[in-house]
């Protein structure tokens, strides 16, 4: 259902589909982050088989994190959530991975406008194990490649260069991959391990002239999630046990470097700054389910450790001789979540 709806960037997306339900709504125009019912897109709460997802999108919303070739079932709460996910606020959207094929091995291989997907599924050995892997990389910065080119060909250090000052640059990139390994111990237990790694890249870079300085800025931000659980499952008669351990982290720097120089005297300095926002979750949960005639019950508990790094900033220096590296303020704050 997810493949047959239309998409921005031609491959199918599941935050998008998403917003086609009743009561959700994305916001902007084309992009991944949803609302539900008023709600903020913080007080969702998005896991993927138990992760817990703090940034489920790429490109500052356009695509989103999960890639559609691995994914097998979405469960959306829009109101009413179940227990043992715990409490939110708007709702709880539960993505399951594929397990893979136990017969035949089938690759696939996508070449879009702004990224490129390849996975892959199939059985190891006997069949008792399988695998499902997807890997997605976008290339939006290769629209970019002239005027970045342009911006470093700039000499900094010719007295000429000041009538050249003006050039700048801006280029996004992604990559992501997503992997998910199952091992049928039995004909009612197994063990699954799931995985995700994923990565956003924004630099720019501009050249400008103050006055009588020239100023050269560079700067990256990098947004990082990390995430893996292993999944233990044992059917009884009547009654289904599962265990789970689950380990996300998310991290978002940010760093820029200023360089500047006297158009008379040649004279150069600068500074530069970077700034670490970060968060673990280590989470460990066990849950039983059974039927009994008409009757059902379920039952388990979740405990959960938060790990917060709000804000971690340090700065330097750059000598006249235009290196870098000489602290000279750190400043870091530990706050509340």
């Amino acid at each position: 259902m997810i493949r047959s709806m239309p998409s921005f960037t031609g491959e199918p997306d599941v935050m998008k589909a998403i917003t086609f339900l009743p009561g959700v709504t994305a916001g902007r125009d084309g992009m991944s982050d949803i609302f539900v019912r008023g709600g903020d897109r913080g007080q969702n709460l998005i896991m993927l088989d138990g992760m817990k997802i703090y940034n489920s999108s790429h490109l500052f919303g356009l695509v989103s994190l999960f890639n559609s070739d691995i994914v097998r079932n979405v469960d959306v709460y829009k109101g009413i959530f179940p227990a043992e996910y715990g409490g939110r606020l708007a709702s709880v959207i539960n993505v399951l991975s594929r397990d893979g094929n136990t017969r035949e091995r089938h690759h696939h291989l996508s070449v879009g406008m702004l990224m490129s997907v390849l996975s892959s599924e199939g059985p190891i050995g006997t069949g008792r194990v399988t695998y499902s892997l997807a890997a997605r990389a976008g290339y939006n910065d290769l629209f970019n490649m002239a005027a970045k080119r342009k911006f470093y060909d700039l000499d900094f250090d010719s007295a000429d260069s000041y009538e050249s000052m003006g050039s700048n640059y801006v280029s996004d990139s992604f990559y992501d991959l997503n992997g998910r390994l199952r091992w049928r111990i039995g004909p009612s237990a197994s063990l699954s391990l799931s995985g995700i790694v994923g990565t956003d890249f924004e630099r720019w870079g501009a050249a400008e002239r103050l006055n009588s300085l020239l100023q050269r800025s560079t700067g990256r931000t990098a947004i990082r999630n990390d995430a893996a659980s292993l999944t233990f499952v044992k059917g009884f008669e009547g009654l289904f046990w599962r265990t789970m351990v689950a380990f996300t982290s998310y991290r978002n720097s940010s760093c820029e470097a200023y360089a500047y120089r006297d158009r008379r005297t040649m004279e150069k300095t600068g500074a530069g700054k970077e700034r670490v926002n970060a968060l673990k979750d280590l989470t460990a949960s066990s849950e039983v389910d059974g039927s009994w005639g008409m009757n059902h019950l379920k039952g388990g508990a979740v405990v959960s450790r938060y790990m917060f790094s709000p804000s971690e900033s340090s700065c330097y220096e750059i000598d006249a001789l235009g290196r870098g590296g000489t602290a000279w303020a750190r400043d870091t704050a530990r706050r509340g979540p």
